[in-house]
Parts: C-alpha cells; structure tokens; sequence
C-alpha cells in the first residue's frame, strides 16, 4: 500500500508539472479565440483570467485526487488561485506595461506638401518639376516605397526626383500611416485595397489620365494591385525588387546573401502578444500597442545591411535607417501580410489580360525569395527581367548609376544599357555550404 500510495504521489506532482504549463497554453489558446470575436483588451483580460481559473482548478482538482485519493476542492481552488494570481502578475509585468522605445520624429522636408483624400487619408508628398524649358510630359512618375508602413527616404527622392530633368513630373508620397502621413483610426483600416484607393485618389487629385508606377518591395505588389484594378490609368511599370502580388503559401526571407545574414530578432512578451493578436483581431492587438509604440519597436530592428550584398560596403548604406525610417509603423506590413494570404488577393489572372509595359529588376543578394519575382515574369504579357550582380533589395546603394540608365531607357523608350535576362529560372548563383570544422 505505501508502495501504490508514493506512486500516486510521484504521479500526482507529474501532472501538476505537465498539467500547469498545459493549462496556461489551453488559456492562451482560449484567448485567441476571443479575441477574434472582441478588441475589447479588459474583457479580454477578464476571460483569460477565468479561463486560467478553471484549467488550472481541474489540473489541480486531479493532482489533489492522486495525492490524497480524494477530492479536495479547497487544495484545488488554492492551487488555481495561486496559479492565476501568478499569471496575472506575469501578465502585469510582461504584457500589459507599455515600453518606452527610442523614438526618432519624422523630419519635414522643405518640399512637403499635403493631401485630404476623400478616403479619409491625410497624404505628406513631394512633387519634382521638370527644369524651366524642358517640356513636360503628358505621364508623370509616382513612385510607391516598401513597406508598408515605411516612407520615402532622402535617398528615394534623390534618385527618382532625378527624372524630372528628362521631363517627367515625379510625386514620391509616404502612404497612409507611416512617415509625415497620418495614421489611420484602426489598425485594420491599412488593407490593400484602402493603398489603392488611396493611389487611384492621388491619381485624380493630380489630374493624371495615366500615370507610371515605380514600386519599391511592396511598392511593386501596390503597383500590381493597382494596374490589376485599374489598367486604363497605367502607362508603364517599373518592379524593383517586388514584393509578392499574393502569398500563395508562406515562405520565409532568404538573408544567406546580404551583409545582415541570418539574425534572429529578440522580442518581449508585449511585442509577441501584439503580434499573435494581430492574427486573430488586428484591433484588439492595436489596443493593446499602439501604432506608435509597436512602430518604435520596429525601428530598433532595422537593419540596413539587410539591403546589400555580404561583404559589401555601400557608402549611402550609413545614410539609410534612423530618421530616413521615421515614422515607421508596424500595422499595416501585419494587415497586408495576413490579407495577401487570401485566395480572394490572388490577381495574377487578371494580370495576364495586362498590357502596359513592363521591367522587373531583381539584385542578386534580395531577400525575396525568387519564387514571389517569378509571379510577375508569369503573369504580365512582355514584362522584361533584368539582374544585377553583386547588388541587393535596394539596387540603388550599389550600382545606382546603373539602375539610373536602365529606368531612364526604359522611360524614354530608349534601348536598354544591359541585356534582359531570359527565362524563369533563378539566375543566382548557388550558396556555398558552411564549412565544416
């Protein structure tokens, strides 16, 4: 009997070991799940703390029974007291205390200027005049940078704003929620459609019947959406380094080719719930960070080298990051994330019935995986492919007066500087496996 009654009790102490933690994860689990029907974070908190409660009530309930070989509700209630009040105090310490990140104000350039477009986005843009006595052409510019919840930096507008001297007006804006614009009311307001709503509005406030497209990283997937919406107001297309046109299934960033390499990211508690609530109720994740908060979060893992080549040394590379990448917000990348997802965001179909011409240029060290650059040399009639050796994400911290000719041939109709690239496969070369010791 005393043999049989240790045994119970070893069995008793492994299922409060094994129960508890399962508990909190069933508590968690429960959570998610309401959060899908509530933003409310104080009901929220009211549930999970219920939900902890009762899981660990019964875990208890069934370890007081191998111990004593009865019920006792009172040892079982004590045990889930305890155990709550320890994860509210968790909760407390970890999660629900905001924290005070670096914050770097977003800068207002000299030229800035501001729209009120009828959706309700209030725009901060720049405009670049062709030169007095150069004649401007009927198709201007509007360049469109990553993201999102990026901005245009310095650097964008030095290199695009150069291309007003060939005689095309040239609008760089920070989208809406990042940069010098306004952050929207709710974070599930930064769809992809309010993006091209937003640029089929800016495209009527400028008066343009067509307008060309330069899109940077998910500038490219907003320039894809939009011609696939409104081909009629699209002249020419330029993709550098393009995100996907729609996640058909996840693939993770290849950083093996830039200076960055593969780092991992340290994350509290606070940041990891706002980014597990984001999949369940984007709102409910933005009550309980806000956009500032989790945007400042965002600034602190930036990391520039992720856009040039291992062992490249790019001179603007210093300039990039810090205040260029001010006012960085973090929603609208987890909105447009989890929406592209979506069979509905699938427009390579209509794509295909597309024809504005169209160049794609790809870096040899781009995080984005090859697969998501193939979507558009499938989909769009004529799209022309050009590589760029020892170059990464952004082409323009590297060889910059290279891809300044090949934009400016491909504007004015010119012949290009460098042969396209023929085929789909992936023109890299492959990595070299580490060497073994």
């Amino acid at each position: 009997m005393k043999a049989s009654r240790l045994a119970f009790r070893i069995l008793s102490v492994v299922v409060l070991l094994v129960g508890m933690p399962l508990a909190f994860g069933v508590t968690l689990f429960a959570t998610f799940q309401a959060a899908k029907m509530t933003a409310n974070i104080p009901l929220l908190v009211a549930l999970t703390l219920v939900a902890c409660f009762l899981c660990t009530f019964c875990i208890g309930l069934l370890a007081a029974r191998l111990w004593a070989g009865r019920k006792s509700r009172r040892t079982a209630f004590v045990v889930a007291a305890i155990c709550t009040v320890l994860f509210a105090t968790g909760l407390e310490l970890g999660v629900f205390r905001p924290v005070q990140y670096p914050h770097v104000a977003a800068v207002v350039r000299s030229h800035t200027q501001y729209w009120t477009l009828p959706s309700g986005s209030h725009i901060a843009y720049s405009v670049y005049e062709p030169p007095a006595g150069v004649a401007i052409k009927p198709d201007p510019i509007v360049f469109l940078h990553g993201g999102p919840g990026l901005r245009a930096t310095d650097l964008d507008h030095a290199f695009y704003g150069q291309f007003a001297r060939d005689g095309f007006r040239v609008y760089l804006y920070d989208q809406a929620g990042s940069g010098l614009s306004n952050q929207l009311p709710k974070a599930s307001d930064y769809t992809v459609e309010r993006f091209v709503t937003d640029l089929e509005q800016i495209r009527q406030r400028i008066g343009a019947e067509r307008m060309i497209l330069i899109g940077h990283s998910w500038g490219g997937t907003l320039a894809a959406h939009y011609v696939a919406a409104y081909p009629e107001h699209v002249s020419k297309l330029v993709f550098h380094s393009p995100g996907p046109v729609w996640f058909p299934k996840f693939t993770p960033m290849d950083m093996q080719r830039t200076a960055q390499g593969n780092v991992s990211q340290a994350m509290s508690a606070r940041v990891i719930a706002a980014l597990a609530l984001s999949y369940a109720n984007v709102n409910a994740s933005e009550n309980l960070v806000s956009q500032s908060e989790l945007g400042d979060w965002g600034m602190t893992t930036l990391d520039p080298r992720q856009l040039i080549c291992s062992g490249e040394s790019a001179k603007q590379i210093a300039d990039v990051g810090g205040v260029q990448m001010a006012g960085m917000n973090m929603y609208p990348l987890l909105v447009t994330t989890n929406e592209l997802k979506q069979p509905r965001m699938n427009v390579l179909s209509r794509l295909v019935n597309i024809h504005v011409p169209a160049i794609v240029l790809e870096g040899e060290c781009d995080f984005i995986p090859w697969s998501e650059h193939a979507q558009y040399l499938q989909s769009i009639i004529g799209i022309k492919s050009y590589y760029f050796p020892n170059a990464g994400h952004d082409i323009k911290l590297s060889q910059p007066e290279r891809l300044a000719a090949l934009i400016r041939s491909f504007l004015l109709d010119q012949p290009a500087p460098f042969a396209a690239r023929q085929g789909l496969d992936d023109p890299r070369p492959p990595m070299k496996a580490p060497a073994t010791p």
